[in-house]
C-alpha cells in the first residue's frame, strides 16, 4: 500500500502510465479509454446529459 508521498510520486507520472498502458494493451491500463468511452456513450443517452 502505498504512503502519501509515494502517492504524490506515482501521481506525477499517472497520466502517462495510462496512456502508455492503454496504448500497449496491457495490465493495468489495458482498454482505460474504451471503458471512459463506454461510460461517457452511456451517460449521454440519458435526459438532461451535457458534455
Amino acid at each position: 500500500m502505498l504512503d502519501n508521498k509515494g502517492f504524490d510520486l506515482w501521481a506525477d507520472g499517472y497520466d502517462e502510465a495510462v496512456g502508455l498502458s492503454d496504448e500497449e494493451n496491457s495490465y493495468p491500463f489495458a482498454g482505460y479509454k474504451d471503458v471512459l468511452g463506454g461510460i461517457f456513450k452511456e451517460i449521454m443517452t440519458k435526459e438532461n446529459a451535457r458534455s
